[in-house]
């Protein structure tokens, strides 16, 4: 089995500078430092890529009242009620504080055998 170093190193290797540590002070990658080289690559032109952050934060705040989240962390076994979970994000582009995010960690913990619901895809128009 190769150890999360050992693919964050393979993962640098074929995305330059993408190797990171994370918050949990492990290897990691910087998967949006990959996804703008490839769509750079593409393409694409930089100014037409706009910074998710502030539309995850504003998404996190407006479902924060949603019943069907409500209803889905509820029964999840991913964590407490919703309330306790969107008071605790610190960091809302991090998958493991918040409930929006599709969370292969997060599951993990809960000894859930898959993971959960995603908040954003990148398409091509």
């Amino acid at each position: 089995m190769r150890s999360a170093g050992d693919i964050a190193d393979a993962f640098d290797a074929r995305f330059p500078g993408t190797f990171t540590l994370s918050r949990f002070g492990q290897p990691g990658i910087d998967i949006a430092a990959a996804a703008l080289q490839e769509l750079q690559a593409a393409g694409v032109p930089m100014d037409s890529v706009v910074a998710s952050r502030p539309r995850v934060a504003a998404a996190t705040q407006y479902l924060s009242e949603d019943g069907e989240l409500a209803a889905l962390c509820a029964s999840d076994g991913e964590g407490p009620a919703l309330p306790e979970r969107f008071a605790a994000v610190r960091h809302s582009m991090c998958t493991l504080e918040n409930p929006l995010w599709y969370s292969h960690r997060r599951a993990a913990l809960a000894g859930k055998a898959h993971e959960g619901r995603l908040l954003a895809l990148i398409v091509r128009e």
